[in-house]
């Protein structure tokens, strides 16, 4: 396939924060073709559950657009089974500002050239930008130190409760929960400010985005070049076809209006809420 010159939007940040949201937000841009989570795409091929199928219900092997993909896995799947955790000495390098080094889990050129085209090709369109909401560091950090692309961030952050909460109705312990929204926060703040610069990244709280979209999907369009309608995008949602894959339940919700979801309110104990609403001023 094609190599072409593109970009790469990034949703960087932890599950349940609203990623899935914004992604088929920003996928109505007609630039644009959203994927999912990029690093999950080694089980994808592989049809493990839990990522076997696209949003329309496709395999790899059948999807429009992976097919042709995975009838060739070893053009975009550098390490299998696909790492996803930082090392101790990555974590260190990490905190001095220095390059994680790590060996990149994917060819992500080729990837993202070959989705590009393939989208291109099955939908008559100019497609420019690749929207992958793999969310960690590390991938960010493999996807930045691979690939030509041009690469913006949008770090997306929601109330530790909130994620919590979400983890919680899912077996995780609260505190368990908090931990891993805290490293994860700290994580991908240091990462940006040691290595991505302040015109290609932009802080984003999932809160302050679904009380007034308008004002923030004009700040993400100045800064990842998109064109999403900030008055009518919810009206053109899944106006193209969706070949993401991995992800929640919101990907087959159909989207009417912007709601907060503050669940955590009421079931959330009243210990854990007052414990930890300190941590909400460490967000960007």
């Amino acid at each position: 396939m094609a190599n072409t010159a593109g970009n790469v939007i990034y949703i960087l940040g932890t599950g349940h924060s609203g990623s899935t949201l914004l992604e088929r937000i920003l996928a109505t841009d007609e630039t644009t073709v959203s994927v999912g989570g990029v690093r999950y795409l080694d089980r994808y091929f592989a049809g493990e559950s839990g990522v076997e199928t696209d949003d329309a219900g496709h395999r790899a092997t059948e999807s429009p657009l992976w097919r042709q993909l995975a009838a060739r896995p070893e053009r975009y799947l550098a390490s299998v089974p696909a790492v996803h955790t930082l090392s101790a000495a990555e974590k260190v390098r990490l905190f001095l500002g220095r390059p994680l080094q790590t060996a990149p889990n994917f060819h992500y050129q080729a990837l993202y050239d070959d989705v590009r085209q393939r989208a291109k090709e099955l939908e008559l369109r100019a497609i420019s930008t690749v929207i992958d909401s793999s969310k960690t560091v590390r991938s960010l950090s493999e996807i930045m130190s691979s690939v030509s692309d041009a690469v913006y961030v949008i770090h997306l952050t929601r109330d530790v409760r909130g994620v919590a909460n979400s983890n919680h109705r899912r077996g995780l312990a609260l505190l368990t929960a908090t931990r891993y929204w805290l490293t994860d926060l700290i994580y991908a703040r240091l990462f940006l400010w040691w290595h991505v610069p302040k015109q290609q990244r932009l802080a984003l709280r999932y809160e302050e985005f679904v009380k007034d979209p308008a004002c923030w999907l004009k700040q993400i369009n100045q800064v990842c070049g998109l064109s999403v309608d900030p008055e009518h995008f919810l009206q053109a949602v899944d106006r193209f076809p969706s070949y993401r894959f991995a992800g929640n339940q919101m990907r087959a919700r159909a989207i009417s209006t912007l709601t907060l979801d503050e669940a955590w309110r009421r079931e959330l104990p009243l210990w854990y809420r007052w414990l930890a609403a300190p941590l909400r001023f460490l967000r960007p």
